[in-house]
């Protein structure tokens, strides 16, 4: 609820939250169907939800829009692994045309590579072998590099100071 009273107070424009009457409907706090949308925007980018345009409509009081809002998040299992599968589809065509600045591809394939760690870490799965030997590798590598060799690759890059 305090979520919710935080945004309607940022779309009706009062500079902190409101306390918002749970039973009161949105209506009697000045929503409209512009403000509706804009709490829907709003909600909808906090949860990561996709909300109806209506929700004011549909859940007219903060009672019932954050009942809905909870029933939504605490969902059906299948229903978030869905749209995490949804997500994944729209990631890989994104991915068919890699941006041609070279520090964004080498970010974007880190963070990939991050991802994938992660997940295999989460579900219990074993790393990819090959990612965990160039970890290994580069542990290997920064521990035979002295103090020196790491102050002098400073001074190349940054200039001396």
């Amino acid at each position: 609820m305090e979520a919710i009273g935080a945004e309607v107070a940022s779309v009706l424009g009062h500079a902190g939250p409101m306390d918002v009457e749970p039973h009161l409907p949105f209506v009697k706090l000045g929503f409209d169907s512009l403000t509706g949308i804009e709490l829907k925007t709003r909600l909808a980018a906090a949860t990561g939800l996709e909300l109806s345009g209506t929700l004011i409509y549909d859940h007219p009081t903060a009672a019932e829009l954050s009942d809905h809002l909870l029933e939504l998040l605490d969902g059906d299992p299948a229903d978030g692994a869905n749209a995490l599968l949804d997500d994944l589809q729209r990631l890989e065509r994104a991915l068919v045309a890699p941006p041609a600045d070279e520090h964004l591809r080498e970010e974007i394939g880190g963070r990939l590579e991050t991802l994938l760690w992660n997940w295999r870490e989460a579900t219990g799965g074993r790393p990819d072998p090959v990612f965990q030997d160039a970890r290994n590798d580069a542990a290997a590598d920064l521990d035979a590099v002295s103090d020196d060799d790491i102050f002098d690759l400073l001074d190349q890059e940054f200039g001396d100071h």
